[in-house]
Order: C-alpha cells, then structure tokens, then sequence
C-alpha cells in the first residue's frame, strides 16, 4: 500500500506543478479512498486543486476540518479564505487571511487578497486596515507592503495607490495609476505634485516629464536628461 500511496502523491504533485487540477483531484481523491487519514498536507492539496477549478464550495468542505490540525502550514487558512472570497463571504474570508497572517504568512499573497477583500466590503476598510499596518509595522512580514502594492494595481479605484504614494509605500505601478488618471483628468497640477518629488523615476515616468517639458508645460529644468535611466522607486 505504501508504494502505491507515494505513487498517488508523486502523480498528484506532478499534475499540480503542471496545473492539471482535474488531473491532479481525481488523484488526490483516490488517494483519500486509500488511506482516509491521511495527512493534512493531501487534504490541502486537493482543497487546492478545487479552489483552482473554481469549486469554492467543493473547497471550504474539504479545508474547513482541518482548520485546526496541527500539521496545517498557514496556507491552508489562506486557501480557506480564497473559497470564502470566492462565494463572496468577505467578512470570513478577511478573518482568515488575517488569521494566515498570524500563523506565519509571509506571502504577499496574503496581503493582497485581505486588502482586496476589505476594498470589496468598502475601500474605507481596506485603508484602515494599512493605517494599522503603518502603527505596527514590527509585526508584518517583509512582504507585507508587496502585497499591498498588488492589490493597488487590482482594485478598481486609486484609494489604495493614493494612500502607498502619500505614506512613501507607493512603487512605479502605483504612481502610474495615479499619474494616468491625473492625465486623463487634464489635472496638471496633481499631475506635477507626484513627478516632483521623485528622486529615481521610472522610464515611463521619464518620458512623461519630457513630454509635459515638450509641451511647456513643466520648467525646463524639471524635465529629466535625455540619456536619464534612474530605476523605479
């Protein structure tokens, strides 16, 4: 039986490195007709494959008993929360990326999906929640800001790429959400604010202080050298 066991695992891990989740379910499951107790680890897995086809309700069932097993790693709580996203219970899906959070995330992944949930529920949620993040910073995982910058490029408003820009968290992405708008605005003003204060601008945003130059909009001495490459911020 062992063999035959290892051989499931090795199948089902090999159809998930290729992204082959129906594949990679129907091993798993079998596995589980083999051996029910197996460890929490094949019932993550598959809770895996589900989420992955889409089957959030197939994959709370599945997660949700071992919410509490030793053996978890804390991706099994994000998982949970992605099905719980997914069947747009937000306010249980937040608890659980948070409670990943707690028991050791340090995916930016984690932070994104809780800011994008909270940004669902109302965006005012999802800038308190970075508030607290900025009071406490000592106890988020160096990816936590990464993860924040993600969401800002995904949620349909800027609230999230003002908030990183006014508080020095912002990256290239981030500002050029902004600096977008502020063009299609016609807001020069907002516009400048932003490519003022850069000290290492993007290519992209190189190009954008030539051309308001160009178009004497900006003084002269604001516009960067032409041969200027500075890295994004």
């Amino acid at each position: 039986m062992g063999s035959a066991l290892d051989s499931l695992w090795q199948a089902a891990v090999q159809a998930i490195d290729a992204q082959a989740w129906h594949e990679a379910e129907g091993l798993l499951w079998r596995y589980l007709q083999l051996e029910p107790a197996a460890a929490t680890s094949v019932h993550d897995s598959l809770g895996y494959a589900l989420l992955m086809q889409g089957d959030f309700v197939g994959c709370e069932r599945v997660l949700q008993p071992y919410l509490e097993a030793a053996d978890r790693s804390f991706w099994l709580s994000h998982k949970l929360g992605d099905a719980l996203r997914g069947q747009h219970r937000l306010d249980e899906a937040a608890s659980l990326y948070r409670r990943s959070l707690a028991e050791g995330s340090d995916s930016p992944l984690t932070t994104r999906n809780l800011l994008q949930t909270l940004y669902g529920l109302a965006p005012a949620a999802a800038l308190a929640e970075l508030t607290h993040w900025q009071q406490d910073e000592a106890s988020l995982p160096v990816t936590a800001w990464s993860g924040a910058r993600e969401a800002a490029a995904l949620v349909p408003g800027l609230e999230l790429a003002d908030w990183l820009w006014q508080h020095g968290q912002d990256d290239a992405h981030c500002r050029r959400r902004l600096l977008e708008e502020h063009c299609y605005a016609l807001n020069l003003h907002g516009c400048w604010t932003i490519l003022q204060q850069l000290q290492a601008p993007s290519c992209w945003e190189q190009q954008l202080m030539r051309k308001l130059h160009e178009l004497l909009l900006v003084p002269a001495a604001a516009a960067p050298a032409p041969d200027a490459a500075a890295p994004p911020r």
